[in-house]
């Protein structure tokens, strides 16, 4: 029996979709899951893609997955790639809003929930489990702060979890990732006519707009990368792709990370006084 690797978040466009071609074209069998099996149109008929529909916020699918792909795969799965997430570009709002708590729950609480679910079949396959992180969690970017948060909190929790399975020969692989060219790099963030920030809401929209010209790295380019490290027997703790995350990585190794308060205040106009 080959390797074989679910993959959560695998609506077309996205990072999850590239992820399931790269590892169906080296002959893994994946499970590219999503919502709604709808979204996943384009992976239709690849021989060695299952489709199946899985909400991650929602015991009775997880465990429905966990039981199929036990019966299918012996009750082992070589990797459990934990790529569904959520951002919200929203008006700016005085308290903790819905999609705050959603994000939270999408980014961090799904990814423990699900690598609870399936770690008795990782640990038979003596497997690997990888997390789509994001460069957003060791940089404090303006207007992104509970996003920022939630990557910061999954990535503590794969390092933990890197050292809690390590006795039964298991790998966990955080993939620092910088900006792909997905929607979620071509949201926005719009500011409410009586938001505190409105007399600098052009800034904050420039930045939104990516005007330092980045051109966002491909989901395949990203994939290829990617998943050519993962797959690995012994693949390594971290993984860095996508557009910028060599500038960051540079950064925290020359010790320059103390610059980014400065630079993103006067990018954002927040290097001087609203009040």
């Amino acid at each position: 029996m080959g390797k074989s690797v679910l993959i959560t978040g695998c609506s077309e466009t996205t990072i999850g979709n590239a992820l399931a071609l790269e590892f169906a074209e080296r002959g893994w069998t994946v499970y590219a899951t999503a919502r709604n099996t709808a979204k996943m149109a384009n992976l239709k008929g690849n021989p060695n893609i299952k489709l199946l529909a899985l909400d991650v916020l929602n015991a009775k699918s997880v465990f429905a997955a966990r039981e199929q792909i036990s019966v299918e795969q012996g009750g082992k799965l070589d990797c459990l790639y934990h790529n569904a997430g959520a951002t919200t570009a929203g008006e700016e709002q005085p308290y903790i809003r819905s999609s705050d708590v959603w994000m939270f729950q999408s980014n961090v609480i799904a990814v423990m929930a699900l690598t609870r679910a399936f770690s008795k079949l990782i640990v038979a396959a003596k497997g690997t489990i990888a997390i789509t992180g994001s460069g957003a969690g060791r940089v404090q970017i303006p207007t992104n702060a509970t996003y920022n948060a939630t990557k910061a909190a999954v990535e503590m929790y794969a390092k933990t979890l890197r050292i809690e399975l390590q006795p039964f020969g298991c790998h966990v692989v955080y993939v620092m990732t910088g900006e792909i060219a997905t929607p979620m790099y071509s949201q926005r963030m719009t500011i409410a006519d009586d938001s505190l920030y409105k007399p600098i809401a052009d800034k904050i929209a420039a930045q939104w707009e990516r005007t330092s010209g980045d051109v966002p790295q491909s989901t395949e380019e990203y994939a290829r990368y990617v998943v050519e490290r993962v797959a690995k027997s012994s693949p390594p703790k971290e993984v860095w792709s996508g557009t910028g995350v060599t500038a960051l990585w540079w950064a925290e190794k020359l010790g320059l990370t103390w610059l980014f308060d400065s630079m993103l205040s006067r990018r954002h106009g927040l290097d001087a006084s609203l009040s």
